[in-house]
């Protein structure tokens, strides 16, 4: 974790009384965070934020006050269409629909990795000691961002080869990353 996270967890951990440092004892409300959940060989060390989240996209929660971006995933934006059930549907708005089933009100625990260019927390979250980005990923409704960890590549595959999810379409999943520098340059005056 660099300078800037460090700091963010550093004010995180000072403003809050919901995180939990590994190695340390558990702090004001809220669910309590297995060990399970700090040691799992797929987080890093760090804080865990723990408590119910909120669904800001397939690929970004809420809890708190706090935005976080799950790790390695990148799943299509609101208004990215897609072909689903042979029919072309705003893939962004159902994939935050799937990833809100998966959360289905539980409380989570998220391993905080970094903060990105938006200063949202990157973490590992897990419900129930399941990881959430990978059960998107594996289920067609995420795709593995390589650009930032091959995590759930495999995951990805599996997804792809079963037609699972977004897959399940014919066209499969559009590169969520592809589709916003279209969109950018698009929206981007011409400049010749």
């Amino acid at each position: 974790m660099g300078l800037r996270g460090v700091l963010v967890v550093a004010a995180l951990v000072s403003a809050v009384g919901w995180w939990v440092v590994p190695g340390a004892a558990p702090r004001g409300p809220g669910p309590v965070v297995s060990a399970a959940d700090r040691t799992a060989p797929d987080t890093a060390p760090g804080p865990v934020l723990s408590g119910r989240a909120r669904v800001i996209d397939g690929d970004t929660l809420k809890i708190g006050r706090w935005r976080i971006r799950l790790h390695a995933i990148d799943a299509p934006e609101r208004g990215q269409s897609c072909i689903h059930d042979a029919r072309r549907i705003d893939c962004g708005a159902l994939s935050a629909a799937m990833l809100g089933r998966l959360i289905g009100g539980a409380d989570l625990a998220c391993a905080v990795r970094t903060t990105d260019r938006y200063r949202r927390l990157v973490a590992v979250c897990r419900r129930d000691g399941r990881d959430i980005a990978r059960l998107m990923v594996r289920g067609g409704w995420a795709r593995a961002y390589l650009r930032y960890g091959d995590d759930y590549a495999a995951d990805e595959a599996h997804a792809r080869r079963n037609r699972l999810g977004l897959w399940a379409g014919g066209e499969g999943l559009p590169a969520p990353w592809v589709w916003r520098r279209r969109q950018a340059a698009i929206a981007a005056p011409d400049r010749s």
